[in-house]
């Protein structure tokens, strides 16, 4: 009869203890430095070559300005669109 009461009583808390859910904090990741200059970079005068959000001092080969289609500038990275791809 106890083994019973027991498994009657195992049974009952097994559906609460499976729904409860267990968070876990995410961790906390670090700011990326990849695309930054230190502080002494900048006294000794270095540039980057681009600041992953623009454009802007780029061109094409054998152009002028940067290419209107194909390459485009998208979550830091300069990335190329087939869907743009004039060929």
């Amino acid at each position: 009869m106890k083994k019973i009461v027991f498994v009657m009583l195992l049974l009952a808390v097994m559906p609460a203890v499976a729904k409860k859910k267990v968070t876990t904090p995410e961790p906390q990741v670090p700011q990326s430095t990849d695309n930054m200059l230190t502080e002494q970079e900048q006294r000794e005068g270095w540039k980057l070559l681009w600041d992953g959000k623009t454009t802007e001092g780029w061109r094409g080969a054998k152009l002028t300005t940067f290419p209107q289609k194909g390459w485009r500038p998208q979550g830091g990275s300069c990335q190329w669109s087939r869907e743009r791809q004039r060929w």
